[in-house]
C-alpha cells in the first residue's frame, strides 16, 4: 500500500463509525503487518457500556448499576426509559471508580475525558402495572443510534436479593453512596420500613470495610482519624490529621446515617509534632493538623 494511500486511509478512519474502523483494523494487517500502529493511532475510540444490575425495588425505585468507557467523547445520548417515564443516563447518574473494569489500553489509551466509568442511576417511577417490567435505553455515538431492552424482575423479594447481592461487593466507598441513593427514596410506610432496616444493616457494615484514612495523589491529600467518641447520642468527637498540597481544594464532610457534616469548615487546626516530622521527610508541607 503506498505512502499517499495510508494516509488517505488514516483520514477516512476518523469519520467511521467505531464498529466498522475496528473491522478494518482487523483486516489491514493481513495486507501489510506494519500498518497496524498506524491504523490504531488513529482509531476513533470504541465506546463500551455494559450493565451489571437493573431491578426495580418496592415496585417504585428504578435502580440501575454497569460501566460506561468513552474515552473520546463519542457519546452524545444515553437514554433509558420504563414506561411512560424517560431519564437521561449521563446526567442523572452518580459516577464511581470501577477497579474492576480493565479495558484494552490498545484501545482506550489515556484521553482529555477523566469521567470515571461506574455508574449508579436510582429513580422513582410509577408502580409498574404488571410484575415483570421492561427497561429500554438508546445509546448514540458516532452519528449511530443503538437500541437494547433489559426484562427486570419487579418482584420486591428478588429486587432486593439481587441489590444486596451487588452492595456487597461493591467497592465500600460506592456501596455507601448506592445505599443512601436508595435509601433516600424511601417513605415512612409500612411496605417500606423492611427494606429501610436492611438498608442501615449493610450501611452499618459497609462503614466497618472503610479504611480509617484516605489518601489522594492528584491533587495530594492525606486525610487520617485517630478517634470517633459519641457526644451524648447528639453528636460526634473527631480527632485526627490532614494535610494537602497547596494548590488543593479539598472539603471534607462526615456522613452518619442521613445527617453530614462539613468539617472543613469548622474543624479546629493546630500543629502536630507526631505529624510533621514525618511529612517534612516525605517532602510535603510540614503543617500536618
Amino acid at each position: 500500500m503506498p505512502p499517499p494511500c495510508v494516509a488517505t486511509l488514516s483520514g477516512l478512519l476518523k469519520r467511521l463509525p467505531s464498529e466498522e474502523a475496528k473491522r478494518l483494523v482487523e483486516f489491514a494487517p493481513i495486507l501489510r503487518p506494519d500498518l497496524e500502529a498506524a491504523l490504531l493511532a488513529t482509531l476513533p475510540q470504541p465506546v463500551r457500556f455494559e450493565i451489571d444490575l437493573c431491578c426495580v425495588l418496592e415496585n417504585r425505585i428504578l435502580v440501575v448499576f454497569g460501566w460506561l468507557l468513552d474515552p473520546a467523547g463519542e457519546l452524545t445520548l444515553a437514554q433509558l426509559r420504563v414506561g411512560a417515564s424517560v431519564f437521561d443516563l449521563r446526567h442523572n447518574s452518580f459516577w464511581i471508580a470501577r477497579p474492576d473494569v480493565k479495558p484494552d489500553e490498545s484501545l482506550y489509551r489515556k484521553s482529555p475525558e477523566n469521567r470515571l466509568p461506574g455508574f449508579i442511576f436510582v429513580a422513582a417511577i410509577p408502580q409498574p402495572e404488571t410484575e415483570e417490567c421492561e427497561v429500554a435505553f438508546a445509546i448514540t455515538a458516532g452519528g449511530e443510534t443503538i437500541y437494547f431492552s433489559r426484562f427486570v424482575s419487579c418482584v420486591p423479594s428478588d429486587a432486593r436479593r439481587d441489590f444486596l447481592s451487588v452492595l456487597s461487593k461493591m467497592e465500600p466507598a460506592s456501596a455507601m453512596v448506592f445505599n443512601e441513593r436508595v435509601a433516600a427514596l424511601l417513605d415512612n410506610s409500612p411496605a417500606q420500613r423492611s427494606l429501610a432496616a436492611l438498608l442501615e444493616l449493610n450501611h452499618h457494615g459497609t462503614i466497618e470495610r472503610l479504611a480509617p484514612f484516605m489518601e489522594h495523589s492528584g491533587p495530594r491529600y492525606s486525610l487520617f482519624i485517630d478517634q470517633a467518641v459519641p457526644v451524648a447520642e447528639k453528636g460526634i468527637f473527631l480527632v485526627g490529621w490532614f494535610n494537602a498540597a497547596p494548590t488543593a481544594s479539598v472539603r471534607v464532610v462526615c456522613h452518619c446515617g442521613v445527617s453530614s457534616y462539613v468539617i472543613s469548615d469548622n474543624w479546629v487546626r493546630h500543629l502536630r509534632s507526631d505529624v510533621t516530622p514525618q511529612l517534612a521527610r516525605a517532602g510535603n508541607a510540614a503543617d500536618g493538623s
